[in-house]
């Protein structure tokens, strides 16, 4: 996103856990102009599988449309499948003061969803299908 002009500000590094009420502050103190979230998911049923994306219910449109963009371009451009796009009440999402999603990039408890995230340049994909889903937003 810093080739396309943005000031990309990362809450970590690392694999170190900052306390996710930390993350929003982060952002927040950057005056930044959005917030986005990325993640892995995981859940006990391996049949839970797919891309899904979350916005906060009390944000304004632009929150829902954020999220819409990064998961259209997310599935279009990995192959993921299509789980969702739905309002949630996530810490990240609701102590953030700018546009802001959480994108769940598949689940690594799903074989087929671990096994689209282990192919090489994956990451890379993923990156770059979120990037051009801001690119979207801002069209």
């Amino acid at each position: 996103m810093e080739r396309g002009g943005a000031n990309v500000i990362m809450t970590r590094s690392n694999d170190t856990f900052i306390e996710l009420v930390e993350r929003a502050r982060i952002a927040n103190r950057a005056n930044a102009d959005l917030f986005i979230s990325v993640h892995a998911n995981a859940f006990p049923a391996a049949s839970a599988r797919g891309a899904e994306t979350f916005y906060h219910p009390n944000d304004g449109p632009d929150s829902r449309r954020l999220a819409t963009a990064l998961q259209n371009r997310l599935v279009r451009d990995t192959g993921m499948n299509h789980r969702r796009v739905d309002p949630a009440n996530f810490s990240v999402l609701r102590n953030t003061n700018m546009t802001a999603s959480l994108i769940e990039l598949g689940f690594v408890t799903n074989a087929g969803d671990a096994s689209i995230m282990r192919q090489p340049g994956y990451p890379a994909r993923a990156g770059e299908a979120l990037y051009q889903g801001v690119l979207d937003f801002y069209r």
